[in-house]
């Protein structure tokens, strides 16, 4: 193994790679560009087909249904900028040595803390941006916080409130991880501020979609980890549903799906409009249920379906599909659905024998966060999923393959 200080710039350059997120849109390109001239600088040539092909499925399986697109431009667009980093990371990750694995693994707790804390200073970056030319006093910042980070004035750092949410929501279930992992005593209690002020972001942002993959990712982490104070963590779960309905704002989001028998009151609201879209799209995905309408078209037969439909303000207003996995079946069909499900299943199969339990953990909140967004669809999903996703399966990969054990 090569341990030169040139090569440990190397490897600790992949820690650029996990502050992406913060990284304004127009400037991604840079830290990305830097890593992979590294790479060819440093690493001898090496390339494992294997691991790239098994974490590019779905990529290939987009870039597929763009031969059948009637909106090639809109949809080369989406696969070639937006989910490029399907393939980028999995492209850095292939190009890695097995001597440099013991290396990408001993960091690893560090690369999980630098992504906790870029997330912490995002989160709280509105405050400083916002508090003195706006003179807001607390209680307006907390009630602006949402619409101030999607805000145009927050110029190029924007996040939609949805997007930050499930951010703060895996940086919450790394802070536990790294908790029960380290034994220094200060970081140890800078992990517990943040997973506070963690919650305190969730519960403020209100997006329930995030909150519930939070609380059912907990659930399996704890069984995976900490099995032995599993049962105890029910009052906790009850306590924490509890508070659902005490906070305001996520009072009113559970109000809204309480009405939904009353169709007037409900039509407007956002569980109404969730549920519009989906009978929408699935009306959609049932004319082309195989191999649905190609990437592109997928989103003008669903604005269309809207037409059809009656729909004046979705159609206007071109809403996606608010689910991924809805998505998935109007690009591809059947066929793309189950090409996602093989790379989990891969990803799964891998992960367990090496005893990698973040992987499952890692399915089941994204998992369910699809459910109610379109996470793959824009920059600020793909950075989070693609980056994590393959970190993840690297390290059961290169152990897999060694037959050894990760100690996580």
């Amino acid at each position: 193994m090569r341990n030169n200080r040139k090569h440990k710039i190397f490897i600790l350059s992949f820690a650029l790679l996990f502050v992406l997120l913060a990284v304004p849109a127009h400037y991604k390109f840079y830290p990305v560009l830097a890593i992979f001239l590294l790479l060819l600088t440093f690493q001898p040539k090496s390339f494992d087909l294997k691991f790239f092909l098994q974490n590019t499925l779905l990529y290939f399986g987009l870039l597929f249904t763009l031969l059948y697109s009637s909106n090639w431009s809109y949809g080369s667009s989406f696969v070639f900028e937006t989910q490029a980093l399907l393939l980028i990371f999995p492209l850095f990750f292939s190009l890695l040595l097995p001597a440099d694995f013991p290396e990408l693994y001993r960091y690893k707790d560090q690369f999980f803390l630098t992504y906790i804390l870029m997330v912490f200073l995002y989160s709280l970056s509105p405050v400083h941006w916002f508090f003195a030319p706006y003179h807001y006093d607390l209680q307006k910042l907390l009630f602006h916080y949402p619409g101030i980070l999607n805000s145009t004035d927050y110029h190029l750092f924007s996040i939609h409130p949805v997007y930050m949410s499930i951010a703060v929501g895996w940086a919450f279930i790394l802070s536990l991880y790294l908790l029960i992992k380290i034994r220094q005593k200060y970081i140890r209690i800078l992990l517990i501020v943040l997973e506070i002020y963690f919650l305190g972001i969730l519960f403020l942002l209100a997006r329930m979609g995030a909150i519930l993959a939070l609380m059912l990712a907990l659930l399996l982490f704890v069984y995976l980890y900490k099995r032995h104070i599993f049962y105890r963590l029910v009052p906790v779960i009850i306590l924490g549903t509890a508070l659902l309905f005490v906070i305001p704002n996520t009072r009113k989001r559970i109000n809204e799906v309480m009405k939904i028998e009353h169709k007037e009151v409900m039509k407007n609201t956002s569980a109404g409009k969730h549920l519009r879209i989906f009978k929408s799209s699935w009306k959609s995905f049932t004319n082309s249920p195989l191999t649905g309408y190609g990437l592109g078209s997928h989103k003008d037969v669903l604005i269309e379906q809207y037409r059809k439909d009656g729909e004046t303000d979705l159609y206007k207003e071109k809403y996606s599909t608010h689910n991924q996995y809805m998505s998935f079946l109007l690009i591809g069909g059947i066929f793309l659905l189950l090409i996602y499900m093989a790379m989990i299943a891969v990803s799964i199969r891998r992960a367990i024998p090496s005893k990698n339990y973040l992987v499952p953990v890692f399915w089941v909140y994204f998992g369910i966060v699809m459910l109610f967004e379109n996470y793959l669809e824009r920059e600020d999903g793909i950075v989070v999923f693609a980056l994590f996703y393959t970190y993840l399966n690297y390290l059961s990969h290169t152990h897999f393959d060694n037959s050894q054990k990760l100690n996580t």
